[in-house]
This record gives C-alpha cells, structure tokens and sequence, in this order.
C-alpha cells in the first residue's frame, strides 16, 4: 500500500505574515539608506566647513563668534556659491547657493551630487543679498540639519533666551540681522514677493511683513532696510515656517566709515 504525499498548505495567515516581514525588510533599507544619505550630506559640509572657514578668534564675547569664509575659494568650485548663512543659536553653519531655478539645488550638495538634504539656496529671481528682498530656502531635515533649526523661533521662549542673530558673509562683506518676525504661511503668501525697488510698494510690504509675527520680537523694520526671509517647510506639505530679519549694520574690517 503506499503512502500518500502529505502537502502543507499555505494558509492566509502565513502569506499574511511573509508580506509583513517583506514591508519589514524594505522598510529597513529604505532607513539604512536614507540615514547613509543624511550622513553623507553631513560630512559634505563638515568637509567644506573645515576647508572653508574659520573662526576669526578662540574667544567671543556675545552673539555669533565671527568666521573667516574664503567664498573665493569656494566659487572656484562652484560658482554658484553667493554666500555663507551662520546663526550660533541654532548651531547652523552653510554656504548659500544660487542656481537657474528653485528646483536646481533642492535635491543637489554643493558639488552638485544628489541628496535629500539638498543646499540652502537662494530665490532664483532675487538678483544677490543686496536686493531689497532676498529670500533664502531649506529643508526642514529630521535629522536637525539644514533648516530644520528655524521651527523653535516660533517659541518666544527660545527668542527671549537665544535672540535672534543671523550673520550673512559675501563677497561685498559680512553683516549682522536682526530678526523680527517668525511665522508660518501658505506657500502663494505674498511674503514670496520679490524684485522691490524703494517705494511706497516696498513700506507696504515691510509693514505687511511685520504684521505675520507670531510675537514681538522687539525689532521694528522700515522701508529703508534690507529684509532677509529664510523659508523651511513646515513638514504637514502646506505651510511654511519663515523667519525674517533686517540687515542692521556691516560687521567686516573693511566696512567703510560711517
């Protein structure tokens, strides 16, 4: 008499488990793989930063220890280089970037390689830091990188213990901002307006501007001054956290007199 083959069925829990160990693995890859992204986006500009900057001294008394930044030498890599963006408060420390669009550079390091983290990289319509509005991008990474740092300004708390300094290096020279305002607004605010020239149009949107803060932050810009925007996402894909500053005095040793 002979023995009937015995056939393990497969049940639906089974195939049901297989596919959640499957999601399981990709997932995982998908981690390694984006935590190798942020770490090579990380070590690109600790690189640059060691190339490329230096603290003008060991000792600082308040606000932001001044760097040395050879944007020359960066250029010669990349000319696109127009900038370096530093604010001690949030440990935030990059060259800034334009290129011939706003998509170029979200997704490119400097070196023009692909990475999530992208560069902070500037409008492209604005024409340099000397237009009357310039606004600069990044991402908010969750990693803490890059823009991310920009969220705690919408605590008045982390204002009133840190303040609000931005130094902004140039190729025409090194200047202090003040912030006052942090807020969040839709992508279409017309906070993204650009191209100003002096003039009634420009009062109106200074005034307009200061009108978003979340919180007084004790700086009262007009329309005799420089704003700096620095925009981030808020990560929910609707908003935009921005923070904005006035350009409040040159800092470099060169600074002409008065």
């Amino acid at each position: 008499m002979s023995k009937a083959k015995s056939h393990k069925k497969i049940s639906a829990l089974d195939v049901v488990r297989w596919l959640l160990l499957l999601v399981a693995l990709v997932a995982a890859v998908l981690l390694v793989k984006r935590l190798l992204e942020y770490k090579k986006g990380q070590d690109t500009y600790k690189d640059i930063a060691s190339q490329f900057t230096a603290p003008v001294s060991a000792e600082a008394d308040v606000g932001n220890a001044l760097l040395q930044v050879d944007l020359e030498g960066m250029r010669r890599q990349n000319p696109d280089v127009i900038g370096w963006i530093q604010i001690d408060s949030l440990d935030l420390s990059y060259p800034v970037l334009k290129g011939p669009d706003n998509a170029y550079y979200l997704h490119r390091l400097p070196d023009g390689s692909y990475n999530a983290s992208g560069s902070l990289f500037m409008d492209a319509n604005n024409t340099g830091f000397e237009d009357l509005h310039s606004i600069v991008y990044g991402h908010n990474m969750r990693d803490g990188s890059m823009f991310a740092g920009l969220l705690k300004y919408l605590d008045p708390d982390f204002y009133t213990e840190n303040g609000g300094e931005i130094i902004v290096y140039t190729l025409d020279g090194i200047w202090r901002y003040e912030m006052f305002c942090a807020s969040q607004v839709p992508p279409d605010s017309t906070l993204y307006t650009i191209g100003f020239g002096p003039g009634q149009a420009y009062d109106e949107f200074v005034q307009n501007t200061i009108g978003l803060r979340y919180y007084n932050m004790g700086v009262e810009p007009t329309g005799e001054d420089h704003i700096l925007t620095l925009s981030t996402c808020t990560g929910d894909g609707e908003n935009r956290v921005v923070v904005c500053a006035r350009r409040a005095e040159r800092l470099d040793a060169s600074a002409e007199a008065g």
